[in-house]
C-alpha cells in the first residue's frame, strides 16, 4: 500500500493532483487530502506516509513552515512541492524536497515526478537477487541492461555486474512494469541509458554498444522513441 498525503487549499489543483495520482501509480494507492497544513502536522505525527505532495502558500501556514517541522520527521526525499510561487524554488531547497513542481505546468511535471519517485523508493522499485550465496536488493532504475550468456545470466548496473544463475524469462516482466524493450534474445535493455539506436544496435550513454535482432528493430525503435517523447 502506498499513502500519500496531499496538502493543498487550491481545489482545481487538488482535483488534478488527485487524478494524476490514480493514473500513474499502479500499486494500491491511499490518498489523504489535507486543505489546511496544521491539519497535516496533527496527522503526520500518528501516520506514516510514503509521499507528501505540499503547497507553500497555504491560508492557516506557509508550506514551509509545515516541511521544517516534516522534515524533521523523516520525510524530505519524500517531499514533493507543488506551488505557484516559482520564485521560491531556490528558497525550497532548504528541505532538499525530491521535486519542486510548479503549478502551471502540474499535467507536464507532477507525472515526471511521480515517475521518477516511484522509481526509487516505491514499492517496487527493487529486485532481489542472490550473489555470492548473499541475498540483496538493486534498485531496477540502477539496471542498465540484463545479459544472457549460456546458462548464465548478468545484471549491468551503474556500479556494479552480478552474475545469476537465473533466466532471462524470470526478469521479462519488467517489460511491463519499467522501461525495459527486449532488443535481442539475449539481452533486456533499460531505455533510461540509451543515448541512440542506430541501423543494427543501440548506443548506451556508458559508451556500450548492444547489437538489436534484425526482427526487433522496428519495434525497439518505435518504443524507445515512445518513451523519450513521454520523458
Amino acid at each position: 500500500m502506498l499513502k500519500v498525503a496531499v496538502c493543498d487549499d487550491d481545489e482545481k489543483a487538488i482535483n488534478s493532483i488527485r487524478f494524476i495520482l490514480r493514473y500513474f501509480v499502479n500499486e494500491n494507492l491511499e490518498v489523504d487530502i489535507f486543505r489546511k497544513g496544521r491539519d497535516l502536522l496533527e496527522k503526520v505525527e500518528d501516520e506514516d506516509y510514503n509521499l507528501i505532495l505540499l503547497d507553500i502558500d497555504m491560508s492557516d501556514i506557509s508550506g514551509f513552515d509545515v516541511a521544517r517541522k516534516v522534515f524533521r520527521m523523516k520525510y524530505g526525499d519524500n517531499l514533493i512541492f507543488v506551488s505557484n510561487m516559482d520564485n521560491l524554488v531556490y528558497e525550497a531547497l532548504e528541505f532538499r524536497p525530491f521535486r519542486f513542481v510548479r503549478k502551471k505546468f502540474l499535467d507536464e511535471e507532477l507525472p515526471k515526478a511521480i515517475r521518477a519517485w516511484l522509481d526509487m523508493y516505491g514499492e517496487n522499485s527493487h529486485i532481489e537477487v542472490v550473489f555470492d550465496n548473499i541475498s540483496f536488493k538493486v534498485r531496477i532504475s540502477d539496471i542498465v541492461y540484463i545479459e544472457v550468456n549460456g546458462h548464465e545470466l548478468f545484471i549491468h548496473t551503474t556500479e556494479d555486474i552480478y552474475k545469476l544463475r537465473k533466466r532471462m524469462r524470470d526478469f521479462e516482466y519488467l517489460i511491463e512494469q519499467s522501461t525495459f524493450i527486449k532488443i535481442h534474445s539475449s539481452y533486456l535493455c533499460n531505455m533510461m541509458f540509451i543515448k541512440t539506436i542506430e541501423s543494427t544496435s543501440c548506443v548506451l550513454y556508458n559508451g556500450e554498444v548492444l547489437k538489436i535482432a534484425q526482427k526487433r528493430l522496428t519495434e525497439c525503435k518505435k518504443e524507445y522513441w515512445k518513451f523519450v517523447r513521454t520523458r
